[in-house]
C-alpha cells in the first residue's frame, strides 16, 4: 500500500519582510494572493479528497494537509496558512482543548471546524473556532467559508443556526433589544474588523467599541465575538452577513 506523506507547502518569500497578518489584514492580503488553507482530519481520503477539490478552485491554495495533530501543530507555522480546516475529532477526547490550543499558540490562525459532530457547536466557538460548517456541506459552501473565516467572518451551517439560537435562548437570560450602535459595532465585527479598526469607522475610541461590545454581549448571553456574531445572524440581526 502506497505510503500518503504529510505536506507543507512553505510560502514564496518577497524580498522584503512581510509583516505578520492579523485577521483584520486578511483580507487585503487576500486580494494580493489566495488564502493559505491547511487541512488536518484523521482520515486521509477526506484531506486528500478536499485537498484535490480546493486545489481547482480560484482564491485558495492548499498548503498543508495533515492527518495527525503533532504533525500539524509542527508544520502550521512553517506553512504560514491563513485558515486551517480541521475536524478537531482528529484528537479524540482533546477535541475542544485542541481548538483552545490552536487559538492560544497561532492566534493569528483562522480555525474553520469541518465535522459532522453536532455535539459541541457551541463549545468549539466559545473555544476559538472561527466557524462551524458539517460534513455534508458542498464545495461552494466550504469555499465561501474558508474564505469568509479569512475574512475574519463567522460561517456557520444554516442548520446549525436554530440550535445555537435554542441554546442561548434556554441560558436563562432574558435578552435585551440591541442599541443602533451595538448593531452597527455588531456589523463590523462580523465583517472581520478589530476594535481598533471599528473605532476608526466609527469615529469613536477603542474604549467605547469594548464597552459596547460587552454590552452585546450580555444582551446575547454569549460569552466571545463569535458567539455573538453566530447568534445575531440566527436571530436576523444580520441578514447579510451569510450571503
Amino acid at each position: 500500500m502506497r505510503q500518503i506523506q504529510t505536506v507543507c507547502r512553505p510560502p514564496h518569500k518577497p524580498t522584503t519582510p512581510a509583516a505578520t497578518p492579523t485577521p483584520g489584514m486578511l483580507a487585503a492580503e487576500r486580494r494580493r494572493g489566495p488564502v493559505r488553507v491547511a487541512l488536518l482530519d484523521r482520515h486521509p481520503v477526506t484531506v486528500e479528497g478536499l485537498a484535490q477539490l480546493l486545489s481547482a478552485q480560484q482564491g485558495v491554495t492548499v498548503v498543508g494537509r495533515f492527518y495527525r495533530v503533532n504533525d500539524a501543530l509542527a508544520s502550521l507555522t512553517r506553512c504560514e496558512a491563513h485558515v486551517l480546516v480541521v475536524d478537531p475529532q482528529v484528537a479524540g477526547p482533546d477535541a475542544i482543548a485542541l481548538l483552545r490550543l490552536l487559538q492560544r499558540e497561532y492566534p493569528n490562525l483562522a480555525v474553520l471546524v469541518l465535522s459532522d459532530n453536532t455535539d459541541y457547536v457551541s463549545a468549539a466557538l466559545d473555544a476559538g473556532a472561527n466557524g462551524f460548517l458539517l460534513k455534508t456541506a458542498v464545495l461552494g459552501e466550504i469555499l465561501s467559508g474558508i474564505l469568509k473565516a479569512a475574512d475574519g467572518q463567522t460561517p456557520v451551517s444554516r442548520s446549525l443556526l436554530p440550535m445555537l439560537a435554542s441554546e442561548v435562548r434556554g441560558g436563562g437570560r432574558t435578552r435585551q433589544r440591541l442599541s443602533s450602535r451595538e448593531l452597527q459595532i455588531l456589523e463590523q465585527v462580523a465583517t472581520g474588523n478589530t476594535n481598533a479598526e471599528i473605532a476608526r469607522n466609527l469615529f469613536i475610541s477603542e474604549a467605547t467599541v469594548k464597552t459596547h461590545l460587552h454590552r452585546v454581549f450580555n444582551k446575547l448571553s454569549v460569552p466571545d465575538r463569535a458567539s455573538a456574531v453566530a447568534t445575531a445572524i440566527s436571530l436576523g440581526l444580520l441578514r447579510g452577513a451569510l450571503r
